[in-house]
């Protein structure tokens, strides 16, 4: 994202390049919608001071990361092609990452960086349950349209009726324990 104080314009630049082992070219259809999912989530913040914008943005990887990589492999698995059961498969092996968490440990503490890779599996699980609980039109649409006007957190409570560190809360404690048979039942 080139926007802040010190450019005269905004740009929203996403580079792919191949790496060993080359991937599948389905690995670039995911990656790219990934990454556009990051303009989205980008272009709905006004701000150029890049410490608000970072703030707007969800402030950890949970929020940014997971949303871009369920609302990328959701997208992708309603393209085409697909086989049936790829998005359910997909989350099978995100939740994979739920053995690494830490005794006690919320997703929303997990930085970029070694363990990153935990935020970015299980806020995919915790986009889908949100999704789940409120509506994707919610997530995608109404939180975005309010982020400028009430901030993260604000917009978080008014369009999901709740805080975020309730909803963490509830999916730690409650949802990270049902079985995985269980989780899937949320997965289109």
């Amino acid at each position: 994202t080139i926007r802040n104080n010190s450019e005269n314009y905004s740009a929203f630049v996403i580079t792919l390049s191949s790496k060993y082992p080359y991937p599948d070219e389905s690995d670039y259809d995911v990656v790219t919608m990934h990454e556009y999912f990051h303009v989205y989530q980008h272009g709905h913040i006004n701000t150029y001071n890049s410490e608000e914008r970072n703030t707007l943005n969800g402030g950890n990887p949970w929020w940014a990361e997971g949303g871009a990589e369920y609302m990328a492999q959701l997208l992708y698995s309603q393209q085409e092609g697909v086989h049936q059961d790829y998005l359910k498969e997909q989350m099978s092996n995100k939740f994979l990452s739920k053995s690494e968490l830490l005794e006690g440990e919320l997703i929303s503490a997990i930085p970029y960086g070694d363990r990153g890779h935990i935020a970015y599996d299980l806020g995919s699980w915790a986009t889908a349950y949100l999704i789940s609980i409120t509506s994707e039109e919610i997530y995608r649409v109404n939180f975005f349209e309010d982020l400028n006007e009430y901030g993260w957190e604000g917009s978080f409570l008014k369009n999901f009726g709740q805080s975020s560190e309730s909803f963490l809360s509830d999916f730690h404690n409650i949802f990270l324990n049902l079985t995985i048979q269980e989780q899937l039942l949320i997965i289109p």
